[in-house]
């Protein structure tokens, strides 16, 4: 062992330990500073882990033959594949269930013809292309499809004002009926309890005495 491999030991020790004592510090600033992209977290293990290899390679271990060197680097491109594939999955299905929800707390923004939009979108273009469709329809409260349908020469239908305010008023008033309903059941069976446990009270005392 030469002097100048026990300069590198001690180099590479010391830059592992500084490594892990600003780990925390550079987790939170990737997660939470705004200059963070968020398209960079899936491949950043392999940003992270190739200036080392390079490192490896170039200084520190020469005897690595060209085939080695290549199936790193080909098992580096299949997980920067998979972890790509694995993000955009994930993003799918976040923004599915942001879908549903927007349907749940805004029926009216998606409609038929919105959902039907949206599904084609889902199928045939990105996820991202999905994602600012999703946004404008959120933003525009679903005029952006009624838009791009009427340029297709497709027929839209659009519930009146009048009817969609009479169609909320009823199943207001139905959920209130069915509440009331509800209410005076659960009052009449604790009656019926009251009644119940007062008749029994008085044939105990009838058999005490």
């Amino acid at each position: 062992i030469t002097s100048f491999d026990s300069v590198m030991l001690v180099g590479l020790l010391i830059t592992f330990c500084f490594a892990m004592y600003i780990r925390p510090w550079g987790a939170s600033l990737t997660m939470f500073d705004r200059g963070s992209s968020v398209h960079a977290w899936k491949y950043q293990p392999i940003i992270v882990a190739t200036p080392f290899f390079l490192i490896d390679v170039l200084f520190l271990n020469e005897a690595l033959s060209k085939f080695q060197v290549v199936v790193v680097i080909t098992i580096g491109a299949v997980l920067s594949h998979f972890r790509s594939d694995l993000w955009t999955y994930f993003k799918r299905r976040y923004l599915l269930l942001c879908t549903q929800e927007l349907h749940y707390f805004q029926p009216a923004v998606v409609r038929q013809l919105q959902r039907k939009t949206l599904l084609e979108f889902l199928h045939d273009t990105s996820t991202d292309d999905y994602g600012m469709l999703l946004l404008e329809t959120a933003i525009r409260h679903g005029g952006n499809i009624r838009e791009l349908a009427r340029d297709t020469s497709v027929i839209v239908w659009d519930a009146a004002p009048t009817a969609t305010a009479a169609w909320k008023l009823a199943f207001s008033l139905v959920r209130k009926s069915i509440r009331r309903q509800k209410l005076l059941v659960r009052r009449r069976l604790e009656e019926e309890r009251e009644h119940e446990r007062f008749v029994e009270g008085i044939v105990i005392e009838l058999v005490h005495r």
